[in-house]
């Protein structure tokens, strides 16, 4: 507000106050048809010209002023705005309570009451019976927060005629022309970024998009142009993944509507219940007071579904239902598909999807345009081929680039390796609560499995590099409806190289690895399940990563027939994880010791079931040599031969008296020798319960 809106601010409320000292005197004449009753009306009528006036000269000034902004959005009328400025009158003058204790010749009485604005607004007590209607808790008043009705302190009556009416400090000052951050929000609310000519030019996505968002942009601006009270304005839904720009896109709506943003985190926001209905009143008062538009982010953290979300659940029932009483529009933001929001307002959704190709690039290069160059042969259309990241992780993964790069000097440039680092670094984080980055590592060469087991393996990964070739080059998608990823079981003993090599077909294929926990997928309430292994497979597939589910027969067990809702919820666990194995594209390896346990719909159809059994002589002899490290001290001839065939173990177990042994040389200062690998794998096997072949 500038100086010149600040005097014609004063110059209002002070017309406001002689027309409310005149019509206080005007109310305490005992003979109506007197020559001082005349004169009494002849001045009021003088007051609400001069009120008229500087309203009309307020209206069309260089901004709005509060009083006339705050009648205007919440559609007041005539009366309750008199009803407004009266319970605001002993802010602006103190000197006005003297006046009230005059009126009622009782200083006691010296507060703005519901007794005196109806004595002050109606002549006939048929009036006053009616004007009771204007403090009702669920009249404009007093349900968007504008006015106060409770009883005085010092006169506790459960008469409404006695009790005070009186404004919110924050309302109060915007009222006299100190508009203020407001004080309830203060905490929670972050301000927009400044507006820009183009308030969509800095937004990357699909022209279809653009032009839906400008034209919904500019059917809203339309909207706030009509008077108060007529077309009911929107609710705006912004939904989509974490980093599709979600925020952004509300920030480029205020923008367009030149009006100010305000934001409130959700998900960080921890108020007692008590307190929130009274603080999200509130918020959406203080927004519609200061014509700033309020922003909910966060809208999944308030979803409930489990016996201890109570909570949330009463708290998003509260803020649907403010949002049904707030006259102007909402913008909420959602990484949920399912909002599940039943309002009777309008309700605009925009959905935000995954950008494409062309637009992931576009981002990439915007991103790493900072103080260390890319590599010249940075294969930028690739990444953005391989990573389907949205805008958010790749500013994330840009910034880990850039600082990775800038660690190696002066002269160093953002490589391929950099970039893949900064994903990885992104992909952890989203994933760590439900899956552990495992490091991909080996050869070909150190998986020893039978020649049948090693062929399935080299299909697998042959059918992943050339799935591109076959399903849209070749156009078998046209004909098949098969999932376009690789889904495999490996499937035998304890010990025999199924989580090694997960790792390996990682690292031949250029991805990360990335072990699902499934005691923390797994969840006891009805729901959580799905939506954690939904999480993963949404991550993973913005990652180009290999998922790799461990001991998976307890979660992927066979469906049973359905005697309880135990029964029938346990097998839609099964039913969701078919559908989203299906939808994956990337790789998802499956391990179990009990390949019996599965369900029977997984083992068909699954691309892969590689079976890793309990390894032979020739293939135990091999896997002594291959565990053994090249830089390892060693001493004399092994007679690697004789492990093989006096300890029937798998890989695991000869890895483990391998170690074993090595631990022991280290400790004893000798070198790792025969000897000592016998009683390595002596040790392992009296732990197994074999009996020892001397």
């Amino acid at each position: 507000m500038d100086q010149q809106q600040r005097r014609d601010n004063a110059r209002l409320l002070e017309a406001w106050l002689h027309l409310l000292e005149v019509r206080l005197e005007e109310a305490g004449e005992p003979a109506p048809d007197s020559p001082e009753a005349a004169a009494r009306d002849a001045a009021r009528h003088l007051a609400e010209e001069r009120v008229a006036e500087l309203e009309r000269r307020g209206t069309h000034s260089g901004g709005e002023l509060p009083l006339l902004g705050v009648a205007r959005r919440f559609a007041l009328s005539r009366d309750e705005t008199f009803v407004l400025v009266l319970a605001l009158a002993p802010a602006l003058d103190g000197g006005f309570r003297t006046k009230i204790g005059r009126f009622y010749r009782n200083v006691l009485l010296n507060y703005v009451s519901v007794d005196l604005c109806l004595r002050l607004l109606y002549p006939d007590r048929e009036s006053r019976i009616l004007g009771r209607r204007l403090f009702a808790p669920d009249a404009t008043l007093q349900r968007s927060g504008l006015l106060r009705v409770a009883a005085a302190q010092d006169m506790p009556s459960r008469l409404l005629t006695d009790h005070e009416v009186s404004l919110p400090e924050e309302l109060a000052a915007h009222l006299a022309g100190m508009a203020a951050l407001p004080a309830t929000a203060e905490a929670a609310w972050r301000p927009c970024r400044e507006e820009s000519l183009d308030p969509f030019g800095e937004l990357v996505a699909a022209a279809p998009l653009l032009a839906r968002w400008r034209a919904a942009a500019e059917a809203l601006r339309g909207l706030l142009q009509q008077p108060a009270g007529g077309h009911p304005l929107p609710v705006l839904l912004f939904r989509g993944p974490f980093g599709a720009g979600r925020r952004m896109l509300a920030t480029a709506f205020a923008r367009s509507l030149g009006r100010p943003l305000r934001r409130v985190r959700l998900e960080g926001l921890h108020l007692k219940l008590d307190d929130w209905a009274p603080f999200v009143k509130a918020m959406l008062r203080d927004c519609l007071v200061q014509g700033q538009l309020p922003l909910f982010t966060d809208l999944e953290a308030l979803e409930g579904g489990q016996p201890d979300d109570r909570e949330r659940t009463l708290q998003r029932q509260i803020l649907l239902d403010a949002l049904e009483q707030h006259p102007g529009p909402v913008l909420l933001t959602t990484t949920s598909e399912e909002s599940g929001l039943l309002l009777e307002r309008p309700l605009w959704t925009f959905d935000l999807p995954v950008p494409g190709m062309e637009e992931r690039e576009l981002l990439w290069r915007r991103f790493l345009a900072g103080t260390v160059p890319p590599a010249p042969d940075l294969p930028l259309h690739e990444i953005a081929d391989l990573y389907p990241l949205t805008g958010g992780l790749i500013r994330r993964a840009a910034e880990g680039a850039l600082s990775s790069a800038g660690s190696r000097g002066v002269d160093a440039q953002v490589e391929a390796d950099d970039v893949r680092a900064g994903i990885r670094a992104q992909l952890a984080h989203r994933m760590r609560a439900v899956a552990e980055y495992i490091e991909p590592h080996g050869r070909w060469e150190d998986v020893v499995v039978p020649e049948e087991t090693a062929t399935r393996l080299h299909e697998m990964v042959a059918y992943f590099r050339h799935r591109r070739t076959v399903w849209e080059d070749w156009d078998f998608r046209a004909k098949f409806s098969t999932l376009r990823g690789v889904s495999s079981l490996f499937y035998g003993p304890p010990g025999t190289g199924k989580s090694f090599t997960a790792g390996v077909v990682a690292a031949e294929l250029g991805m990360d690895l990335f072990r699902v926990d499934l005691s923390q997928v797994v969840s006891k309430w009805i729901g959580e399940t799905e939506k954690n292994l939904g999480r993963v497979f949404d991550e993973a597939a913005r990652g180009h990563v290999v998922l790799f589910f461990d001991e998976a027969d307890s979660l992927f067990t066979k469906r049973t027939e359905v005697s309880s809702s135990v029964d029938r919820y346990a097998n839609l666990e099964v039913n969701y994880l078919l559908q989203r194995m299906e939808r994956y594209e990337g790789v998802t390896i499956l391990a179990t010791n009990h390949e019996n346990s599965l369900d029977q719909a997984f083992k068909r159809r699954l691309q892969f079931r590689i079976h890793f059994p309990q390894p032979e002589q020739e293939e135990r002899r091999r896997l002594w040599q291959a565990l053994l490290p090249a830089r390892a001290r060693v001493a004399g001839e092994v007679d690697w031969d004789y492990l093989a065939e006096a300890f029937d173990v798998s890989g695991g177990h000869i890895r483990n008296a391998i170690v074993r042994a090595a631990f022991r040389a280290a400790d004893l200062d000798v070198p790792i020798d025969g000897e000592l690998l016998h009683w390595a794998a002596s040790a392992e096997y009296e732990e197994m319960g074999r009996l020892i072949r001397r």
